[in-house]
């Protein structure tokens, strides 16, 4: 189940290193057993001027799950799409820029967590 949003960041801004991968548990419709979902790949649609480069800012960083300094970083390119493992964090580099807002599609892909099967409940008497 993808989640996106359209997210625009101006000139002078930029976004905090986040997390946005983990679990979530569902209701079903009419409140009868609820699904656990799994965030597993974000996703970033740059939709960036095809001018942009590192000058303007704006770079991706994608950090590990200890934090500290980036393992990777991305300089925004339009139409590149960067998929990355949910449960790591992302932030940006301020735009320096002032010609146009860092435009991007944000998401995350999820998946249901299957259902634990008890060796118990196999057993045929």
């Amino acid at each position: 189940e993808p989640r996106a949003a359209l997210i625009a960041v101006p000139p002078g801004g930029r976004w905090l290193p986040q997390c946005v991968g983990g679990k979530v548990v569902m209701s079903t419709a009419g409140g009868g057993e609820s699904e656990e979902l799994q965030d597993v790949i974000a996703f970033v649609l740059f939709l960036t001027e095809d001018w942009w480069s590192s000058s303007d800012g704006g770079i991706v960083e994608i950090f590990g799950h200890t934090g500290g300094e980036p393992v990777a970083s991305v300089v925004p390119s339009l139409g590149t799409l960067l998929l990355y493992a949910a449960n790591h964090c992302t932030g940006t580099t301020q735009v320096v820029t002032d010609r146009a807002p860092q435009l991007a599609i944000h998401g995350i892909f999820r998946r249901q967590q299957p259902t634990p099967i008890c060796a118990e409940s196999l057993l045929v008497e």
